[in-house]
């Protein structure tokens, strides 16, 4: 597993975005998400991790597209 650290702030933003509201809830979320879909590119070796980050994607995508 690489990139731990990274894996930590992506969950810092996420829960943060739980616990704020409005435009920048919805900023934390896409700026976590954005990170963990990094920690799953690195991670791509392991088996099953392409298919989370491939699934972190789409929901970027979602929030992106709604706001």
């Amino acid at each position: 597993m690489e990139c731990i650290p990274l894996l930590a702030v992506g969950a810092v933003l996420n829960a943060s975005s739980v616990l704020l509201d409005g435009s920048t809830a919805t900023l934390c979320l896409a700026a976590s998400l954005a990170v963990l879909i990094a920690v799953a590119t690195a991670n791509r070796h392991i088996t099953g991790v392409a298919v989370i980050g491939l699934g972190l994607l789409v929901n970027l995508t979602a929030v992106a597209v709604n706001g």
